[in-house]
């Protein structure tokens, strides 16, 4: 069985099999002789996890739009593993080598914030509240892009999302952005939909069919709308 490393760009030969951890510190009072970016590299094996290898360091970074929630809690919004997409995963059970992976860092590098208090934040607003603010940047997209017929199914996704209120429906938009070309078949068994509606719902957020290789790309329009959403409200304060 092949590993997620086998499938990783090799730009870099000498730390093919090994991980760099780049931890950036943010609190604004440090001690004067304190390391504001501390370094290391750890061997990449497939037993290594994100808790091992950055502690309690900040990813959610990597989530452009669910990050908000899973901001400095130690969890991922998703990760793909084994072909599979998991939702809300502890760094104790999130493998490096898959998150590096999923989100196609091709130097083996990752970057994380360290040193925010562990301190509880504000609440979030709830599925349907979440909802009411998406669905209507989705319609006057949809609208303007003159993809109107494809929000259909688009919507008929979300709502099923709603059996899942554990996951923000942020989190599946953040999974379906995260790549500039999708193969719909991929997309299809990742999302568990009908393999139609995954042509749908790409269209729905601004993907176009390129003949040539045969995928869906991601077009500037795409990351407006990614834009849109990124401004969503989530907290409850």
């Amino acid at each position: 069985k092949s590993s997620p490393i086998n499938h990783l760009p090799i730009l870099n030969r000498r730390y093919l099999y090994m991980v760099k951890i780049v931890l950036h510190r943010v609190l604004d009072k440090l001690p004067v002789d304190s390391e504001k970016e501390k370094e290391q590299l750890l061997p990449l094996t497939d037993h290594l996890t994100l808790e091992k290898a950055v502690g309690l360091a900040d990813l959610s970074g990597y989530y452009p739009l669910s990050g908000k929630f899973s901001w400095n809690c130690q969890y991922l919004p998703y990760l793909i593993s084994e072909g599979v997409v998991k939702w809300n995963v502890p760094y104790s059970e999130a493998k490096v080598s898959d998150f590096i992976a999923t989100h196609a860092i091709p130097d083996n590098t990752i970057v994380a914030q360290d040193g925010y208090p562990q301190a509880g934040g504000p609440g979030f607003l709830d599925w349907m509240e979440i909802w009411e603010q998406i669905y209507p940047i989705l319609e006057s997209f949809a609208t303007i892009a003159g993809v109107a017929s494809a929000l259909t199914a688009t919507g008929k996704w979300l709502v099923s999302l709603r059996k899942h209120p554990e996951t923000p429906a942020l989190s599946y938009f953040d999974l379906i952005f995260s790549r500039p070309a999708w193969n719909h078949f991929e997309l299809s068994r990742l999302l568990q939909v009908d393999p139609q509606d995954g042509k749908q719902i790409l269209l729905s957020l601004g993907y176009q069919y390129d003949r040539k290789t045969l995928l869906y790309v991601q077009q500037p329009k795409s990351l407006e709308l990614k834009e849109k959403l990124s401004n969503v409200q989530v907290h409850d304060l």
